[in-house]
Order: structure tokens, then C-alpha cells, then sequence
């Protein structure tokens, strides 16, 4: 089997494909629609140190003989790498 190359792909894509009107609407009127242009935040959000994920990582043999009914206690490793909002303490 022979794969076309990207580059053909999104030309022959982009040649058949034709740019839309812009068009100003309210808010209100504006779901389901696509922003014409990129909008950016004129600062940070949320406003405070936040990390990007949460959950843990366990290595698998560190659990081999966990069940249900004999869970494995997982000691933390370090300290969590996020903070929560200000004024909030984070559950550790």
C-alpha cells in the first residue's frame, strides 16, 4: 500500500475548499459558530498557580498483589506539584 503525502492530502483539500464570510454576531447569537480569529486571554487563566492534571502514577509491579478486598497502600513519593486557589488548601 502506498500512503499520498500530507502535503498532497492539504492541497487537494485546501484547493476545493472555499473561505467563509465574516460575519459580526452577539454573543447571545454566536453558538454553534467559528471565531474567525484567534481570541487570547489579556491575562492569566485561572488567575493562580494551577497544575494542568491531577491523578496518580503507581508502578504496576508496586501493586501486584492489590485487590479489592487487600488494597496496596501507596506512599507519596514527593510533595503535589500544585497549588489550589488561593485561600484553598489542596488535599494531601
Amino acid at each position: 500500500m502506498t500512503l499520498t503525502p500530507l502535503e498532497v492530502v492539504q492541497a487537494a483539500i485546501l484547493g476545493t475548499a472555499t473561505r467563509l464570510d465574516v460575519h459580526d454576531v452577539d454573543l447571545d447569537d454566536a453558538l454553534g459558530l467559528v471565531l474567525a480569529v484567534d481570541v487570547t486571554a489579556d491575562q492569566p487563566v485561572p488567575p493562580f498557580a494551577n497544575t494542568a492534571m491531577d491523578g496518580y502514577a503507581v508502578q504496576a509491579a508496586d501493586t501486584t498483589d492489590a485487590s479489592p478486598a487487600a488494597p496496596t497502600p501507596c506512599p507519596r513519593a514527593g510533595p503535589p506539584t500544585g497549588r489550589s486557589a488561593p485561600g484553598r488548601r489542596s488535599a494531601s
